[in-house]
């Protein structure tokens, strides 16, 4: 149930979003019902001219699934492919896919429909099947092409007119674009099958009226913004969602000199960071010296954020004169 749970809620925010969920005991089966802000007009993972990017591919999520996919620390793991692998140079990749799995139509996954969906997302790849594998190849050399593939635009979609299937937990039994959605759990899923029967989304919701449909018990699963005080917390459990967005302080692209350089470590020794999301993100961000934040990354450890005032003021004093 997390599973499905953390991939719908994302929301596209600098901040995390609070999830409101109804304390009430878990059980099998049963039918989800979740607001949302977003209000989608199309579930093809590759319209980009919808709003509000995140939730649209965590929607996506529910009927799709890429070849691959990545794991806490950007690990590529297997989905609808089982391995993979690139030649010397990589600009020429394999990819071995998953027998037995089906779309929500019940026609089979081949290697001719993996290829056909690949081009319409990227149609700057040579893509062609070879018996029950795909091969892709790019213009130049691409050694994270496995990693992109993850991306939910890269979801595999059987695209027939204006009818799309996917190979996701879930398939669509009701659809009114931009403010309902209604999907049924998949018994054949190729990973198991979902922890619940259906989910009926209610899109185009503000937090407030949120907030009156959990009250009401019309929803069981919200957002609730992440700063601010909540009116009642006494029967609700509440999730904080990861970062969506980043937030850096970003220098001229050109080549600096060594001063310029010393310069920056400097202001990153000056930086409170912690009392930025403290104070100015009340507590809803997670502090990094690295680009990138620990848990996506693994390695966000290494690099300090503690302050250290007197040693910024001693090296500037040096660097000045």
């Amino acid at each position: 149930m997390k599973r499905f749970f953390s991939l719908l809620l994302v929301v596209n925010s600098f901040l995390p979003a609070t999830v409101m969920v109804a304390a009430t005991r878990p059980r099998y089966g049963g039918t989800l019902q979740v607001a949302m802000r977003a209000a989608p007009t199309s579930l093809d993972p590759i319209d980009s001219s919808q709003s509000d990017w995140f939730a649209r591919t965590n929607l996506s999520r529910l009927l799709f699934d890429p070849l691959v996919s990545l794991g806490d620390h950007g690990t590529v793991q297997a989905a609808l492919a089982t391995s993979w692998h690139a030649d010397p140079g990589y600009q020429r990749w394999q990819f071995t896919l998953r027998s037995g799995v089906t779309f929500s139509d019940g026609s089979p996954v081949t290697a001719e429909v993996v290829a056909g969906s690949l081009r319409v997302s990227n149609p700057h790849w040579k893509i062609f099947p070879e018996n029950q594998a795909v091969i892709v190849e790019s213009d130049s050399p691409d050694p994270n092409l496995a990693a992109e593939l993850a991306l939910p635009r890269n979801s595999i979609v059987k695209r027939q007119g204006t009818q799309t299937s996917g190979t996701g937990p879930f398939v669509v039994s009701e659809w009114d674009p931009g403010k309902n959605l209604i999907v049924t759990a998949r018994n054949d899923y190729w990973a198991g099958r979902p922890f619940v029967d259906s989910i009926e989304i209610e899109l185009g919701q503000s937090l407030r009226e949120q907030a009156i449909a959990l009250d009401l018990r019309r929803a069981q699963l919200i957002e609730a913004a992440p700063v601010g005080h909540l009116t009642s917390t006494e029967n609700y459990r509440i999730g904080i969602s990861a970062p969506v967005e980043l937030m850096a302080l970003v220098f001229n692209a050109d080549r600096s000199s060594r001063e310029d350089t010393h310069l920056r470590e400097l202001l990153a020794l000056s930086i409170d960071r912690n009392a930025l999301n403290s104070v100015v993100l009340q507590g809803g961000g997670e502090s990094s010296a690295a680009l990138l934040p620990n848990w996506m990354t693994g390695y966000g450890f290494i690099f300090p954020i503690n302050v250290d005032l007197a040693r910024a003021r001693q090296e500037f004093a040096e660097a000045r004169q």
